[in-house]
């Protein structure tokens, strides 16, 4: 008898399962709010960032509200975290609703007894995306990568020979005027074009002749920030006062990280 109910009760979980996976995949996208009701300001404890950071290692395409550009709104899931702390737990719940705010999801209640607050929040929200990693989401890439070939004859080594006009300097008020600026990081070499008002950052390639698409730089609300979209991350950028371009990445820990892009004259 025991045997049979734990039949019954696994069929069950296995069935909720799929008809959750299917219908999570369906949406486009998921938009993470900057700031949770229970938080004092925005991304407190960075646990905005490692919302967004969980959502796309659990298969979503994770957005923030500057990022959706011209989505449709009911392409896309809400993503809200509940707090139910206690002074003995930190308890936390992923909730994922519609456009029309009905509930689709709800996670496992995450806990921790960890009493700093940042470490507890982290713990808790990990565990509770144990029961959406579990789901096996795949939602649709909104961009796929582009490579952009040279024209004929053309190869890199000599920079009047790029396809884009001569290379000047970005500043931030004239960002968006800019054709085509070279930087580099981590030993390699990048290019930030102006395309249609838009920012494109593009890495050289080891063949030689082509120069592969890394992502776009939009403008935000905000002076000299902008938001950064490639298919690994979706996050904010902006231009020291030595013209570099800085992108926020965040690590496996929740932790938020600075790449700096050097930029060449």
């Amino acid at each position: 008898m025991k045997k049979l109910a734990y039949l019954i009760l696994t069929v069950f979980i296995s069935s909720n399962t799929v008809l959750a996976q299917s219908e999570l995949n369906k949406y486009s996208y998921v938009l993470v709010p900057q700031q949770f009701e229970f938080q004092n300001n925005k991304d407190q404890f960075n646990l905005n960032s490692l919302t967004r950071h969980l959502f796309k290692g659990a298969g979503f395409n994770a957005l923030y509200q500057e990022e959706l550009r011209n989505l449709s709104r009911c392409d896309g899931l809400y993503a809200d975290v509940i707090s139910t702390t206690n002074v003995f737990f930190t308890r936390l719940t992923v909730v994922l609703r519609n456009c029309n705010n009905e509930e689709l999801f709800r996670s496992d209640t995450g806990m921790s007894k960890e009493k700093d607050y940042r470490k507890g929040y982290h713990e808790a929200l990990r565990n509770a995306f144990k029961s959406i990693e579990i789901l096996g989401v795949k939602q649709i890439e909104i961009n796929s990568p582009e490579v952009i070939s040279l024209a004929k004859n053309k190869t890199l080594p000599n920079e009047k020979n790029l396809v884009f006009k001569e290379p000047r300097q970005i500043t931030s008020e004239n960002s968006l005027n800019a054709v085509t600026t070279k930087y580099s990081y981590n030993g390699k070499q990048y290019y930030l074009e102006n395309l249609s008002g838009n920012l494109i950052l593009y890495k050289a390639t080891n063949t030689g002749n082509t120069l592969e698409k890394i992502g776009t730089l939009s403008k935000t609300s905000r002076n000299n920030m902008y938001v950064f979209n490639s298919n690994e991350i979706n996050t904010l950028a902006t231009f020291d006062a030595n013209n570099n371009l800085i992108i926020d990445v965040v690590d496996t820990s929740g932790n938020v990280l600075q790449e700096v892009y050097k930029i060449e004259n």
